[in-house]
């Protein structure tokens, strides 16, 4: 099995991730998959179908939801006792992400998908430690063993290249 292969149940969770994304991102995000979520009667022109598609109502209480929780488990900013660590909860995951920051993005994450990853890393020449962030699509296939305990993960790095001509382009 090659390394770039994904876990038997990703494919259909793959699918349940999308829609949960994008019923938390609202109405324009549900109204650009258009057939997908609101099927094209068959009499309709695709001229009728657009007007059908933008009168048509879709309220985020799912969006709003997630926002209030996060905004509940968030209410009280995580108290870190710490002495001279300042620099790794300033910038946990070397992105310049505090603590606080990495935390709320974890939440609203696992309330989106289910799951979330985060991995102790260090670089290869050494270095400070940091906390490397996958989004749910990026940890590709997991095995358990017998205990439940996870015995296998293959996780996806996706790295910006940037243009060594213009920063921008």
């Amino acid at each position: 099995m090659p390394v770039s292969s994904t876990h038997p149940k990703y494919s259909k969770f793959q699918r349940q991730w999308e829609r949960c994304r994008d019923v938390i991102d609202g109405s324009d995000a549900v109204k650009d998959k258009g057939i997908a979520y609101l099927p094209k009667p068959t009499a309709m022109t695709t001229k009728d179908y657009q007007a059908y598609k933008h009168r048509a109502l879709f309220f985020s209480a799912a969006g709003r939801s997630l926002q209030g929780l996060v905004g509940t488990m968030t209410r009280r900013t995580p108290t870190i006792v710490h002495d001279t660590m300042d620099d790794h909860f300033n910038d946990t995951s070397l992105t310049a992400k505090s603590f606080t920051e990495l935390f709320i993005e974890a939440c609203e994450e696992i309330l989106t998908t289910g799951r979330f990853g985060m991995l102790a890393d260090v670089g290869t020449n050494g270095g400070r430690a940091y906390i490397a962030v996958y989004n749910t699509e990026d940890i590709l296939n997991w095995q358990m063993d017998m205990y439940g305990n996870l015995s296998m993960l293959v996780l996806q790095e996706t790295i910006d290249v940037a243009s060594s001509k213009d920063a921008f382009e």
